[in-house]
């Protein structure tokens, strides 16, 4: 039976008050009687036994002996916590998680829960120090990325000072020091994510010539999945290239990749936008050097003119045209 479905809320709340007269202290039976009574919209008799509820889940030592049914435990905190989601009323869920993590400060699940808990209510500090506490207490490496994650989100968009000088360099530091610092005998494996997490916060930086550099070096890393599970485009390295090399200034490595890129693949369209962008980042002599070069690719490429209005626009056109006829 499926006791969340709306036509079952009655049935299960005869259920369970029929196990709650023969154990009136399951806790967890009490907490998803509260959460059926908010769904059948009894709001005063839910709120009174999330008074009681609450009492219970506050306490920072175990009130019995691990296993009894009394103790607000992981079901008893799904419910409850479950009953605070509906109600909109997040800081609730996140002091019955922090209540739970002081009575059981070495368990995973309560601290992953916190961590949630703090994420919807955009406690960016708070989720930061309990993925390090997840972090020390399992050496999993996901629970590092969401330490560095919550580094990141820290960042407001209206303090640019904090960003570069606080927030970004602390999120590389970490990320060096766990897993690329090179002076080290023996680093930490990394795989993807901890790659992609280097690059995007370089890219926070603008630091695109060490983003360039580290998407060389680490490449198979985050290309060449062990398992075949990278959720990476095919087409990501060569996107990457293409950016890192523009916004690092360097258009004429930029152009010639493009070309390379659209030989290899005709359709990507974004990448022809890339070729041409580049191309007027030249100057005046550049453009002269590479405008029959660049007529020529295009004339061998075949697509619609209504595809090539997409990737240029008429004053591009109108340029290069100009130029072609200066040049013959």
């Amino acid at each position: 039976m499926n006791i969340f479905s709306p036509s079952s809320y009655r049935k299960a709340l005869t259920e369970i008050d029929r196990l709650l007269k023969k154990q009136a202290n399951f806790t967890a039976c009490k907490a998803l009687k509260c959460l059926v009574l908010l769904k059948l919209e009894r709001h005063e008799d839910a709120r009174t036994l999330a008074n009681e509820l609450d009492t219970l889940a506050s306490t920072t030592t175990r009130t019995a002996p691990a296993g009894d049914a009394s103790n607000v435990d992981e079901n008893a905190l799904t419910f409850f916590s479950q009953y605070y989601k509906d109600l909109r009323q997040f800081d609730k869920v996140v002091c019955l998680y922090e209540a739970a993590t002081k009575r059981e400060p070495t368990s995973e699940e309560f601290l992953c829960s916190l961590f949630m808990a703090y994420v919807r209510t955009k406690d960016y500090k708070n989720q930061m120090l309990t993925a390090q506490k997840l972090y020390k207490l399992t050496r999993k490496i996901p629970y590092y990325n969401w330490a560095v994650i919550s580094v990141l989100l820290q960042i407001d968009e209206n303090s640019n000072q904090l960003k570069q000088t606080l927030y970004i360099p602390m999120a590389l530091k970490m990320l060096t020091k766990e897993f690329f610092d090179e002076s080290q005998q023996q680093t930490k494996p990394y795989g993807e994510m901890e790659c992609l997490l280097y690059l995007y916060t370089l890219e926070l930086k603008e630091d695109f010539s060490n983003a360039l550099k580290f998407l060389e070096k680490h490449l198979d890393a985050l290309t060449k999945s062990p398992s075949n599970e990278s959720m990476l485009p095919a087409y990501f390295s060569h996107d990457k290239l293409l950016i890192y090399n523009y916004k690092a200034g360097n258009f004429e490595i930029t152009y010639r990749l493009a070309k390379q890129f659209l030989n290899e693949d005709n359709y990507l369209w974004n990448w022809y936008e890339v070729l041409f962008d580049t191309f007027f980042k030249f100057d005046q002599t550049k453009q002269e050097e590479f405008i029959k070069d660049l007529h020529e690719f295009i004339s061998s490429k075949t697509f619609s003119r209504s595809r090539y209005r997409r990737v240029i626009s008429d004053s591009q056109r109108k340029r290069c045209d100009s130029l072609r006829r200066q040049k013959y």
